[in-house]
């Protein structure tokens, strides 16, 4: 009679799994929500939080005339003939 109640068990939000199921084990469904939901969360606010301060900061180093040329050069890869 407990296994349907185990196989039920990781369905629940609860930071526990019965004792009769497992020894001591996080169900799946608060595995999924507090171990990779929340940090991922977490740190997708952050970088947006960030790039905006960023993008709202003075730049540094003045563009030189240069500037276009290594702007089309740098992501163009380089072709060697072997």
């Amino acid at each position: 009679m407990a296994v349907p109640d185990c196989l039920h068990a990781d369905a629940a939000f609860g930071p526990q799994v019965s004792p009769s199921c497992r020894s001591f084990d996080f169900t799946r469904t608060f595995e999924e929500s507090i171990f990779a939901i929340a940090p991922s969360t977490i740190f997708i606010a952050s970088a947006a939080l960030r790039a905006c301060g960023i993008a709202l900061e003075r730049p540094i180093v003045r563009r030189g005339w240069l500037y276009p040329v290594k702007l089309v050069r740098v992501p163009s890869p380089i072709v060697h003939n072997d």
